[in-house]
């Protein structure tokens, strides 16, 4: 008795998200930092500073929007190569 073909979807979704979990081990082990009866190896790798430096999280990154429009154009407007045609080498003289 089924409940409809997206129910049975989802079902065999979450069975297999199942699987990969339990077939990669994420169980809670003692050989594991963050893990029961291990309380001050926990709270020591809770409390660690972010590694990241504070400019790594400004996304405004700058940049040439004319030259990348060009290029996006450019990308689009190149015909595909011709059966057995050879790209051209990169680098070097030729």
């Amino acid at each position: 008795d089924s409940q409809g073909p997206l129910f049975d979807v989802f079902t065999a979704i979450e069975e297999q998200a199942t699987r990969d979990a339990i077939s990669a081990g994420n169980t809670i082990s003692s050989d594991n930092a963050i893990s029961t009866g291990d309380a001050v190896s926990a709270n020591k790798a809770i409390h660690i500073v972010d590694p990241w430096p504070r400019e790594s999280f400004d996304t405004r990154l700058p940049g040439d929007g004319a030259r990348i429009a060009g290029t996006v154009s450019r990308y689009r407007n190149v015909e595909p190569a011709a059966a057995g045609a050879r790209a051209p080498q990169s680098g070097g003289t030729q």
